[in-house]
């Protein structure tokens, strides 16, 4: 038989031990509310970055277009619309992360394969016409 007096202080003990265990269960559930809250607002830090990348987006995509409209050539239009479609999926990309969303990467997707299929089309019509250019100079005419 356990004396009343080393019954007491294993009480005493458990008790204590549990109040431990609970205080801990309440800080981790805490610190799991916090992250989750963190998460629903956005990461801390990433807007300036979100920001700027998007800015850089932008302006690459002005760029573009005003080399599109302006280009000397078939070649640098087709440059430019390729360097436009990079700009707006990467717009795109910014806004999934900003979101923090995956139902756009599939947009993302076909604008790449679209502006991988206007390259090739757009070198193939210009190596015909190159082709083509060659082989009137050769005859004389």
């Amino acid at each position: 038989m356990i004396a009343p007096e080393a019954e007491r202080t294993k009480c005493a003990t458990s008790t204590h031990t549990g109040e431990a265990v609970a205080r801990a269960a309440r800080e981790r559930s805490e610190q799991e509310r916090a992250r989750h809250r963190h998460a629903a607002t956005g990461r801390a830090g990433t807007r300036p970055m979100i920001a700027i990348a998007a800015a850089g987006f932008a302006a690459a995509g002005l760029c573009a277009v005003y080399r599109v409209v302006r280009g000397p050539s078939l070649a640098d239009r087709v440059i430019a619309v390729e360097v436009a479609l990079v700009c707006l999926a990467g717009g795109i990309v910014i806004d999934a992360v900003d979101r923090n969303s995956h139902t756009l990467l599939a947009i993302i997707t076909v604008i790449a394969l679209v502006g991988l299929a206007g390259t090739f089309a757009a070198s193939r019509f210009q190596e015909r016409d190159t082709d083509g250019a060659e082989d009137r100079s050769a005859d004389g005419c």
